[in-house]
């Protein structure tokens, strides 16, 4: 079973250290980006989107846990404009659980997580090169519109 629990301090500035890093990355694998700049346009990013921390309103982050393990983190941004709506803004399954089916059971629980919060849209961007992540998202259903 998986659960999603939130982020405490200590875990939100590894998810924030992590995340800087490998979006800098996507960014760059995607073409979007320069690498000289890369990571201060990530960390910039970071600091717009969650200028609180754990404490910005709407931003929900959570760690993944199986087994009483943490396999991973995500983060869930809900949006009250209109019908209410999630939107997810990084997940991460860590390398030593992926590939164990932990992904498929990690987006149940995160649509889970969105109608318990009342939401009736779920929605994220993948990167094209991210063909893992765009097989399960298909799998569970998500529709795709290429930009």
């Amino acid at each position: 079973m998986v659960t999603l629990k939130p982020m405490n301090q200590t875990q939100y500035q590894q998810f924030l250290d992590r995340a800087i890093i490998d979006f800098a990355k996507d960014k760059v694998d995607a073409g979007t980006w320069e690498e000289a700049q890369s990571l201060q346009k990530s960390q910039d990013s970071f600091k717009q989107l969650l200028p609180k921390g754990l404490d910005t309103d709407n931003e929900h982050l959570f760690v993944i846990c199986a087994q009483d393990s943490m396999i991973g983190y995500t983060w869930l941004h809900l949006d009250h404009l209109g019908q209410k709506s999630a939107f997810i803004y990084d997940l991460l399954i860590l390398e030593a659980f992926q590939g164990q089916g932990y992904g498929e059971k990690m987006m149940q629980a995160l649509e889970y997580k969105a109608k318990e919060m009342g939401c009736v849209k779920l929605s994220l961007h993948v990167f094209a090169h991210n063909e893992r992540a765009i097989n399960l998202y298909k799998k569970r259903g998500f529709q795709f519109r290429v930009c």
